[in-house]
C-alpha cells in the first residue's frame, strides 16, 4: 500500500506509474508465493537425515537471503521517486533466482557459516542488498558514497565471501561513471572470490573486467587474459548458476570479438547468449534484451538484414516491457531496429525508431556523449537515402569528429567515414576530401576479413567516383 502511494505521487512525471506498479506488485506477489511454497518444502525436508538434512539447512539459509533481497527492494519501492517508478521492473528482474535455492549443487557451494556468524554479518548484508536494489532501480549515482562506507565496514568484519560480493556490487555501481575506478575493485573482488572458493563471484568479476578492458577501453591483450580467467571460473560454477553465467560470458565474449572485428564469431556468441538466457530469464529480462540488441547489430554488419530486424524487434518488445519508451535500453534496441529497417529500404519506419533512439540517448547521456555518434551516423545515412545531402553532411561531420577521436568497435569508424564521404561528394564541395575519407574507410575495412563485403562496396563507390584532377592528368 505504501509503495502504491509512492508510485501514485509521481504520476505527473511518470504517467503510467499506476500500471507499472501493478506489474511490479504482481511480480513480487508471484515471487512471494513461490518463496513460501519452497520454504515449506525445505522445512519439511529438514526431517530427513544425512546429507539431505545439510542441503535442507543450506536451502533455508538461501531462502532467508532471498527474503532479505525482497525486503531491500520493498524498502526502495515505498520510497519511490520518478526514477524508481521508471525502473522498478528492472529491480525485480535483478532479484536472485529462487531456483538456486532448490539446486543441491548450488547449495553445497554456498560459503560455510554458522548461525552466529550469519547473525553478526546480517546488518552488513542488509545494507549491501539495499544498495544493490537502489542501483538496480536507477539510483546508482546516489549509492556511490554509501558503497564506499559499506566497503570499509565489510573489510573490518574480515569475512572473505561478503567482501567479494560487496566489491562486485561496488564495482558495478561505479563502472558506468568511472570504468577506470571500477577496475581495481573488480580485480580485488576476483582475488577475494577465488580465495573464498566462490566461482559465481569470481566469474562475474572476470567477465566485467573483460567488458571494461575490451569493448570499453580497447586494451585487448588484458581483456583476453580476463576472458580466459572468466571461462575457467564459469566452468567451476555449480548447477543452475553455470547456465546463467554462461549466457553472461557468451554475451561479453561476443562484445569483445565485435570490438576486434571478428563479427562472425561475435554473432555466434550473441546467439548462444540469447539461447542461454531465454529459459532462465523469462520473456522479459534486461539481459535477454541486451543480447538480442547485440545479435541484431552483428547480423546487420554481416549483411543479414532480415535476421537483424527479427532480433531487434524482439529486443524492443522485451525491453519495452521493463523500461519506459525513452529509456536508454529501449533506445538502444530501437536504434538497432532502425538500422535494420533502413537496410531493408524502409526509411520511413526507420526514421521513427531513430528519432526515439536519439532522444533516449540524449536524455540518458547528454548531447556530447561519444555514444551519440551511432544515432548521428544513421541519421546522416537516412538523410542521404532521402536525397538530402546538406543536412546529412552536417550530422556526419559531427559524428566523424567523435569517431575519429574515440575508440569504437571495428567497422564503426569506417561506417561513419564512408557515409561522410558520400555526403561531401553529393554536396559537390571538397570531393578530394570525400575520396580521402572513402579510401580511409576502405583501408580500415581491409583489416577485418568479416567486413569484406563492406570493403567491396566502398571500392565500388571509389571506382565510380574518380578523382577528377587525376583523371584530367591521365587524359
Amino acid at each position: 500500500a505504501r509503495a502504491s502511494q509512492a508510485f501514485a505521487a509521481v504520476s505527473a512525471e511518470v504517467p503510467d506509474a499506476a500500471a507499472r506498479f501493478a506489474r511490479v506488485a504482481a511480480a513480487l506477489d508471484d515471487d512471494a508465493r513461490r518463496w513460501s511454497a519452497l520454504w515449506r518444502d525445505r522445512c519439511e525436508a529438514r526431517s530427513r537425515s544425512g546429507d539431505e538434512d545439510r542441503v535442507a539447512e543450506l536451502a533455508m539459509a538461501c531462502l532467508d537471503r532471498h527474503r532479505r533481497e525482497l525486503r531491500a527492494l520493498s524498502t526502495v519501492l515505498v520510497q519511490a521517486d520518478a526514477q524508481v517508478a521508471r525502473r522498478a521492473l528492472a529491480g525485480v528482474a535483478a532479484l536472485s533466482p529462487l531456483e538456486s535455492c532448490r539446486d543441491p549443487a548450488v547449495l553445497r557451494a554456498l560459503p560455510a557459516a554458522d548461525e552466529t556468524s550469519r547473525a553478526k554479518l546480517a546488518p552488513l548484508l542488509d545494507r549491501l542488498l539495499l544498495l544493490r536494489a537502489q542501483a538496480a532501480t536507477g539510483h546508482d549515482a546516489q549509492a556511490l558514497d554509501a558503497t564506499q562506507a559499506l566497503l570499509a565496514d565489510v573489510r573490518a568484519a574480515h569475512d572473505g565471501a561478503l567482501l567479494a560480493e560487496a566489491l562486485v556490487v561496488a564495482a558495478r555501481i561505479r563502472s558506468p561513471f568511472d570504468p577506470d575506478g571500477a577496475v581495481p575493485l573488480y580485480k580485488e573482488a576476483f582475488r577475494a572470490a577465488e580465495a573464498a572458493g566462490l566461482p559465481r563471484l569470481s566469474s562475474q568479476a572476470a567477465v566485467q573486467l573483460t567488458a571494461i578492458r575490451g569493448p570499453v577501453q580497447h586494451r585487448f591483450v588484458d581483456a583476453d587474459r580476463w576472458l580466459g580467467l572468466a571461462e575457467v571460473a564459469v566452468s567451476h560454477a555449480p548447477g543452475t548458476e553455470q547456465a546463467r553465467l554462461r549466457g553472461w560470458f557468451s554475451d561479453t565474449r561476443g562484445a569483445l570479438r565485435a570490438a576486434q572485428g571478428a563479427w562472425r564469431l561475435a554473432r555466434a556468441d550473441f546467439t548462444a547468449a540469447v539461447a542461454a538466457r531465454e529459459p532462465g530469464a523469462g520473456l522479459a529480462h534486461p539481459e535477454l534484451g541486451a543480447s538480442l540488441t547485440h545479435l541484431s547489430r552483428a547480423a546487420l554488419i554481416l549483411d543479414d538484414a532480415p535476421a537483424a530486424l527479427a532480433a531487434a524487434a524482439r529486443a524492443v518488445d522485451v525491453l519495452g516491457r521493463l523500461f519506459p519508451a525513452d529509456s536508454y535500453e529501449v533506445g538502444a534496441a530501437r536504434l538497432a531496429r532502425a538500422r535494420a529497417l533502413l537496410a531493408a529500404g524502409r526509411a520511413g519506419e526507420a526514421a521513427a525508431d531513430l528519432d526515439a533512439a536519439r532522444f533516449a540517448y540524449e536524455r540518458a547521456l547528454g548531447r556530447d556523449h561519444p555514444f551519440l555518434a551511432g544515432p548521428m551516423t544513421l541519421r546522416g545515412e537516412l538523410e542521404l537515402a532521402r536525397g538530402r545531402a546538406a543536412p546529412a553532411r552536417d550530422l556526419l561531420e559531427r559524428a566523424w569528429e567523435i569517431r575519429s577521436t574515440q575508440v569504437a568497435d571495428a567497422g564503426e569508424r569506417e561506417e561513419t567515414a564512408f557515409a561522410l564521404a558520400r555526403a561531401i561528394w553529393a554536396t559537390a564541395s571538397d570531393q578530394a576530401h570525400a575520396l580521402e575519407l572513402a579510401r580511409d574507410a576502405r583501408d580500415g575495412y581491409a583489416a577485418y576479413p568479416d567486413l569484406a563485403s563492406r570493403r567491396a562496396a566502398v571500392e565500388a563507390w571509389i571506382a565510380a567516383h574518380p578523382d577528377r584532377p587525376a583523371a584530367a592528368r591521365r587524359r
